[in-house]
């Protein structure tokens, strides 16, 4: 237990915050504070994997990546893409066997050491068995989670909604308990599924969003990508992902989100 002049004396607001790299974002006061749940929400393809990876890498902060949706290679292509700035066809190139990688390739891996990733977890309790691991390993949690996805560690029988409630849960938990901001992945649902169109919070799949903290939306209209704050305990938002977005230029061939004022 703790007096609340203690939480001030420990630090600022912006020490509490893990801010976005993206202007516009930052002016809406959205960034992801630690301790609490956040999620990005999308449909298939839109880009929420190099969105959160471009977080985690841009952050500067200690984070753990757990993709149970993308696998070793393709989150290796992607990091160096985006740290090198080169296509990733040019990454596949210099990572075949007997290929001599250039010097940028070692520095990108090098850039890239604050991420590290689990491509082998599968359930909340290994989830969990990552984070203590890597605490024992480093003598600190991580500053940012990233769960990639939700829907890949929901397993409850037939029940898909109770079965990921249970899993936002201890994500939740698992926030509190290790001061770390915890990103979560998420769907969204019926009319928004194609991408096309600004997802409000009834379009997250399930309605999940009652214990985060900052809900996402991302949607595509070629050549952008708008994000929408539709929860936002920091500042401003729209739950119903109306009249308020930050527009963004995916590059995907170097994995690479943009600020589009």
């Amino acid at each position: 237990m703790q007096t609340l002049d203690r939480v001030v004396r420990r630090g600022s607001h912006d020490s509490h915050v893990i801010p976005l790299p993206f202007v516009g974002l930052q002016r809406l006061g959205f960034g992801l504070a630690r301790g609490q749940l956040g999620m990005v929400v999308a449909g298939p393809g839109v880009g929420k994997s190099a969105f959160a990876l471009q977080i985690a890498l841009a952050a500067r902060v200690p984070a753990l990546y757990i993709s149970a949706d993308t696998d070793s290679w393709t989150m290796t292509v992607r990091t160096l893409a985006y740290n090198t700035g080169h296509p990733q066809s040019y990454i596949v190139a210099c990572l075949e066997p007997g290929v001599e990688a250039p010097d940028d390739i070692d520095v990108a891996l090098h850039n890239a050491r604050n991420v590290q990733f689990s491509f082998d977890t599968y359930t909340t309790r290994e989830i969990n068995d990552d984070v203590l691991a890597y605490g024992v390993v480093h003598g600190a949690y991580p500053d940012l989670i990233v769960v990639d996805n939700v829907r890949n560690f929901a397993h409850d029988g037939d029940n898909e909604v109770s079965a990921q409630q249970k899993v936002m849960s201890e994500l939740h938990a698992l926030a509190q308990t290790t001061g770390a901001h915890v990103l979560a992945l998420h769907h969204a649902t019926g009319q928004y599924h194609d991408g096309d169109r600004a997802v409000p919070m009834s379009g997250v799949e399930n309605k999940i969003t009652h214990l985060a903290a900052q809900v996402l939306t991302l949607h595509k209209q070629d050549p952008y990508v708008f994000a929408v704050p539709v929860k936002n305990r920091l500042g401003k938002a729209s739950p119903g992902a109306k009249d308020m977005h930050v527009r963004l230029r995916f590059d995907g061939d170097r994995q690479t989100y943009h600020d589009q004022e």
